[in-house]
């Protein structure tokens, strides 16, 4: 996209890519990050040695054993790296017998596996003979270490796993895996024996006892044992020989003990706490809540037998029904009522688990991130030794997250429940689906090219960057009364929608199943056998290697599904970091100036520019694949442009590499020299999720198309005539002239705080809160970040709600156009107002006219100096004064707030810079 010469030019970004898509490993080729330091504490070695940093990712896999010698070490949950150097084997010269083991969160796959052993002590493991052990398998691998006779003393150990292909060296980052580093000392027979630890357990107690815990019988054949360390498994600890320990949660713990001798080695012994209900009813005195409006309510609320339905009411008190649940996967069904036309709806439900009187411990949301506009299912997970009677609150709140048991809503409705834990569900399906009966059909089968789905018969999806539809044919079959739709296995993250009569649509009354990973489950109930008798279901998303199965007449699915999607997954970019496979093209009589040496240039500016936009948070790599010369004249793409995309989709299937899906966390880039006859005729660069096209060749360019694989759509504008926003308001696409995703994009202008929200971990609720109050909010300039943070000393903006919760107003601040640092003071004209005033991007406004399902956020920039600086080119106003400044007022629409810039202060063009602003709530 050439953002310089014209205007025209970079919108034709825009162009749709026919759901450009990718599965292969990559080869970090820019380096490793900076190294970090541990301390070895080598024999005869006064200083620490420095080593490698290296690192996996991805969330499927991980290493869960590794057992050498006196070392057996267990670990669970995925890492891209964990340091066990504080974990010491015992190796001998010669021959160690090794065992490792890989975890995965779902199905098996290869994983190879790498030993180094820094036996020099220098610091690193590159020194021949250090590799020391390789293999590869989807369970334990063993193997044999062999021990130098001349090497003693005590040194680092690194523990390579990598998916699908073996590991290049002992410094490299890759996308699927992890990596884990250990301390071993070698001796020749004479070395420190580690410590034995016993736990004395198994332990029981009821919620709130106290637990004695005893490492009586632990002992250290050669020296003394010098410390303890108990993790009593809910996130505590106690360095006591023997403590005692209260729960305050009903379940069952894993309890680990950690004693180390007086020569710094370590033994670990692990038991369990059966920690049960103690009492068996709550305390009266639940917090009151209501909710509010004639517009919407709970109509239904189905789980463990309890089957209610109900009219209008703010609050209801149900208790006297009784919901009867079991240890484990409980599905529930809430149901909205509408008086007229169906909105979507935002449910939550707490159960009060140790019968405290509240819905504020840890895990007493059970039910969150669930919402739609017609009947949806969420799962309750009742941890193993829950029993006894409680409370269960249900609320439904208005096209806003309901995450509050105790805050009045405006729109919706809250009810109460009574339910038990005696492991007996009433009303059970009287013909229930095998639970974990859906087979991995892609390890034995190609993806169907089939459009309908057929009763029983499980079938492979294709890989899949947008969404994939089947139908589901009833005409006729008035004996069809219920269809449960389940889906597993394979990479990404999908949701699932199924809809009676009409094709699915996000946003409209489909049953939604939205869970973390490819387990999904929807339950269509009196499906359509006369009308059209069709039926239908939509895998929406990024994944590949799903199965997905219907079966007639079910009211429960094969599979029980996972945590609900929180947000990650299909709703932003679920990762810290990103890996981007580069394919550079060439033609047989045209060179591609866009060298090795130059795109590693570019691709570090994008690096640094993330890194800086993330606060730190995010990391990007990038593999270079070989040149590929097109065994044509450029000639013949030019006049046949469209014979382009399936000739580049060809040389990376070649490569092993899925366009549609290439692996988590993972973009692909394809660049080339300018196809089509004419600059003005050519094609664009252009992205949609996962894949970029790139034919002008600048690190903000790739920044700005890579804003589009990750999901992100333009930065657009609301334009309203003498209106800042208005129903009648038209959108502009790239708008946002302060903005990459915008007119920002040739100058790696910053992103707005709305599309930092899209990524992970880089800005928070508290750095950005919604205000409820009137005040004066102080926000500070958000543009001055950096790998160390944010590096302000308070929030960095704010958000409002319109009257209606429709509409989220973003309020920013911030004191650059980077368009204009190299600009004389007296000729800028943005950076003086954008120093001046705030920002206002409006989220949720006229969603209709953003084509593309997926793009997953779109921020639109309010003007607040409508009709000023038209311009001719531009056929409507320029937004360069958009800032609302110091002075001026904004007022919604619908009346919900007025928001004033009063005063600005602190060091003007650093993190320190701030600008008050007045808010009055008028509703």
């Amino acid at each position: 996209m050439n953002y310089k010469n014209s205007s025209l030019m970079l919108a034709a970004c825009f162009t749709t890519l026919s759901l450009i898509s990718p599965t292969a490993q990559a080869t970090i080729t820019d380096g490793p990050p900076p190294p970090i330091k541990n301390d070895v504490g080598i024999l005869g070695l006064s200083a620490a040695a420095s080593y490698c940093a290296s690192s996996g990712g991805g969330k499927y896999e991980y290493i869960a054993n590794v057992n050498i010698a006196d070392l057996d070490n267990a670990s669970s949950g995925t890492a891209a790296y964990t340091d066990f150097s504080g974990l010491t084997a015992n190796l001998v010269q010669g021959s160690n017998a090794i065992t490792l083991t890989p975890g995965f969160v779902g199905n098996a796959y290869t994983e190879h596996f790498a030993v180094y052993i820094d036996f020099n002590n220098d610091g690193d493991f590159i020194d021949s003979g250090e590799k020391v052990m390789t293999g590869s398998g989807k369970g334990a691998v063993t193997g044999s270490i062999n021990v130098p006779a001349n090497v003693s003393g005590t040194t680092r150990m690194r523990v390579s796993m990598k998916y699908n292909q073996a590991v290049a060296n002992a410094c490299e980052n890759f996308a699927s895996g992890e990596v884990e580093d250990y301390t071993v000392s070698i001796g020749d027979g004479g070395s420190n024996i580690s410590p034995t630890a016993v736990t004395n357990g198994p332990y029981s107690a009821d919620i709130g006892a106290s637990v004695a815990f005893s490492s009586n019988a632990s002992s250290d054949s050669d020296g003394t044992i010098s410390s303890w360390l108990w993790d009593f498994g809910d996130g505590t600890t106690s360095t006591s020989a023997n403590p005692n320990h209260t729960y305050n949660t009903a379940g069952t713990y894993t309890v680990s003990l950690t004693v180390t001798d007086n020569g710094g080695a370590t033994g670990i012994s692990t038991t369990t706490a059966n920690i049960t209900g103690g009492s068996t009813t709550p305390p009266a005195g639940y917090c009151s809540v209501t909710g509010g409006g004639s517009y919407e309510w709970i109509a239904g609320v189905k789980v463990g037998g309890l089957n209610n339905t109900s009219a209008q009411g703010n609050y209801t008190d149900y208790t006297s029904q009784t919901a009867k649940l079991s240890a484990g996967a409980n599905t529930i069904t809430l149901t909205p009522g509408f008086s007229g036309n169906a909105y979507t709806e935002h449910w939550g439900v707490w159960i009060d688990f140790n019968k405290d009187g509240d819905f504020l411990d840890a895990g007493e949301q059970v039910v969150s991130n669930l919402s739609g506009n017609a009947a949806v299912n969420g799962t309750i997970n009742v941890p193993q030794g829950t029993t006894g009677t409680t409370r269960m609150r249900v609320g439904m709140k208005y096209n806003q997250a309901l995450t509050a048991p105790c805050t009045n809503v405006s729109s919706g409705e809250f009810e109460d429940y009574t339910v038990s834990f005696d492991g007996t569900v009433v009303d059970p399906d009287p013909d229930p689906t095998p639970v974990g009966s859906l087979p991995d059909v892609c390890a034995t089968e190609e993806p169907t090219t089939a459009t309908q789905l057929t009763d029983g018969v499980p079938v492979c999806v294709a890989a899949t960057n947008y969404r994939h539809t089947f139908g589901i044919s009833l005409w006729q079959k008035p004996e069809i009364t219920s269809l449960a739709i389940t889906t597993k296995h394979g990479l990404g993250n999908l949701t699932l929608r199924g809809k009676a009569t009409d094709q699915p649509v996000a946003g409209d009354d489909s049953i939604v199943s939205k869970h973390v990973g490819n387990t999904e489950c929807v339950i269509i109930n009196n499906p359509d056998t006369v009308q059209s008798g069709w039926n239908y279901v939509e895998l929406a998303g990024l994944f590949k290697g799903a199965s997905v199965v219907v079966d007639f007449n079910k009211t429960s699915c094969r599979e029980t599904v996972g945590a609900p999607d929180t947000g990650d997954g299909n709703d932003s970019w679920g990762h810290n970091s990103v890996n981007l496979i580069i394919f550079p093209f060439e033609f047989q009589d045209t060179p591609l100036e866009f060298t090795t040496a130059k795109i590693n240039e570019e691709m570090e500016k994008v690096k640094a520019y993330f890194t800086e936009q993330s606060y730190g948070n995010f990391n990007v790599t990038w593999e270079i694949k070989p040149l590929n010369t097109v065994p044509a004249p450029k000639s013949q793409y030019d006049n046949d442009k469209n014979s382009w995309k399936p000739y580049y989709r060809s040389a990376i299937e070649a490569a092993g590499i899925e366009p549609d899906f290439p692996d988590e966390a993972t973009l692909i880039m394809i660049t080339a020299p300018k196809i089509g006859p004419t600059d003005a005729t050519s094609i664009n660069s252009q992205a949609s999720p996962p894949l970029l096209e790139l034919y002008t060749h600048a690190g903000s360019t790739i920044a700005h198309e890579m804003g589009h694989a990750f999901g992100l759509h333009h930065a657009r504008s609301v334009e309203a005539g003498n209106a800042v926003i208005s129903d009648s308001a038209t959108v502009r696409d790239y708008g946002n002239v302060f903005d990459l995703m915008g007119m920002g994009g040739h100058d790696f202008e910053e992103m707005n705080l709305m599309y930092k929200s899209f990524f992970k971990d880089w800005i928070n609720d508290t750095q950005v809160p919604v205000v409820t109050s009137s005040g004066t909010y102080r926000i500070y300039a958000f543009d001055h970040g950096s790998a160390s943070g944010t590096n302000t000393p308070g929030i960095i903006g704010i958000r409002l709600k319109s009257a209606d919760d429709a509409l989220t107003y973003w309020v920013e601040y911030r004191t650059s156009a980077h368009g204009e640092e190299g600009t004389p003071a007296n000729l800028q004209t943005r950076t003086p107002l954008l120093r001046n005033g705030v920002l206002v991007n409006v989220q949720g406004f006229k969603e209709e006219t953003d084509p593309g399902s997926w793009w997953k956020h779109i921020s639109k920039l309010l003007d607040m100096t409508p009709n000023s600086k038209s311009n001719a080119n531009w056929n409507q106003e320029d937004e360069t004064d958009a800032p609302l400044v110091i002075g001026k007022s904004f007022t919604d629409p619908s009346g919900a707030f007025k928001i004033t810039p009063t005063a600005k202060g602190g060091t003007e063009n650093t993190a320190s810079a701030w600008i008050d602003v007045e808010v009055v709530k008028l509703k």
